[in-house]
């Protein structure tokens, strides 16, 4: 596999051969030294939030528990839907390439009264929410509608819900907010608008967590993972160990705990021990290996904390010399700028 370095000397071609040469044996010694010090990045052994988020509501039993919590303030919604009758694979009911623009989780219910009635649910999760939140989930809602009609079924009822684990108090936009001030009140009732359902874990008690130990575990991460995971971390681990106690470990729930492990170990906060806690409580020898496994590469990216810093700064001395080099061979500033990634007004500071 290619590398940033060598697609950057790809583009030496179009340079004067002086130039091309001295511009490749810079970038060889600012590669050469990065190298020396480890600043080259492996990967990453941290899991998203969203990654997280489509994992645990991924199974049929922590989606129904999940919507039972969305949906508790519309009990005409509990009343129809038959949550037992719960679709997650999306891919059956649209095509991969639409399913690859949809949104985090989007999944098809069945009624209780008629075999042929179907409802979706589409669920974004937000950690933070931008400006045009609302306009992306139109903008999903209304991908899903065409495809149907698109491909002659019935047009199913869709019901967005936001899944938010960010700062308290979260202000959502309407799509009429995006229209420039100047514009205010004139064209807001041309503008959709929409219901939405926000579940913002920050006003839910972590005792109205109710289902298997995956999802109360699961959402009571999502739910302290930017603010204080490390103290409920230990609630957690009681938790698991009382389950494990009663009902064994199934291979489902090893792996499950492993996702944890994996998304807990993100936080700054969680320490070492608290990790071997969790394991030692289970007393799995598989999952004492894989996690010790983690926390070793966890070891590692910490002992090579700053590489990424160490490489943006390699990089902008690469492109700054660079910059100076085709400056004084008379290069045009729109070529260096395309060759450099620096701006104009950098490059005319040179």
């Amino acid at each position: 596999m290619k590398s940033k370095f060598d697609d950057i000397r790809d583009r030496f071609d179009e340079l004067p051969d002086d130039l091309q040469n001295k511009a490749i044996d810079l970038i060889n010694e600012i590669h050469g030294k990065l190298s020396e010090k480890g600043f080259i990045a492996g990967t990453t052994t941290h899991m998203s939030h969203d990654q997280f988020c489509r994992e645990l509501l991924g199974y049929v039993h922590n989606m129904k528990q999940f919507l039972l919590l969305a949906l508790r303030d519309y009990p005409e919604l509990l009343a129809l839907l038959d949550l037992d009758k719960i679709d997650l694979d999306s891919e059956s009911f649209i095509d991969s390439k639409l399913h690859k623009l949809l949104a985090d989780i989007i999944c098809k219910v069945g009624c209780k009264d008629g075999e042929d009635l179907n409802v979706a649910v589409l669920i974004e999760h937000k950690s933070s929410l931008a400006k045009d939140v609302l306009f992306k989930i139109l903008y999903y809602m209304l991908l899903y509608w065409k495809h149907s009609i698109d491909n002659e079924t019935k047009f199913v009822p869709t019901i967005p819900i936001i899944l938010y684990n960010g700062a308290k108090n979260p202000k959502i936009k309407e799509i009429s907010d995006l229209i420039d001030d100047r514009f205010k009140g004139l064209f807001d009732e041309f503008v959709p608008k929409f219901k939405y359902i926000l579940v913002d874990l920050n006003e839910i008690k972590d005792k109205d967590f109710v289902g298997t130990i995956d999802y109360n575990t699961g959402m009571l991460a999502l739910k302290h993972s930017t603010t204080d995971l490390d103290e409920v971390f230990t609630d957690m681990i009681s938790l698991i160990q009382s389950y494990v106690s009663d009902h064994g470990l199934s291979d489902y729930l090893r792996d499950f705990l492993y996702s944890l492990i994996v998304y807990a170990a993100a936080s700054s906060k969680i320490t070492k021990k608290q990790i071997s806690d969790l394991v030692d409580s289970v007393g799995d020898t598989k999952l004492r290996s894989d996690a010790m496994t983690l926390l070793a590469q966890e070891r590692d990216e910490g002992i090579k904390e700053g590489r990424d810093e160490g490489i943006k700064e390699g990089r902008k001395e690469m492109a700054i010399k660079m910059a100076k080099m085709m400056k004084q061979c008379g290069e045009d500033p729109a070529k260096i700028s395309l060759f450099t990634g620096l701006t104009p007004d950098d490059i005319d500071k040179l």
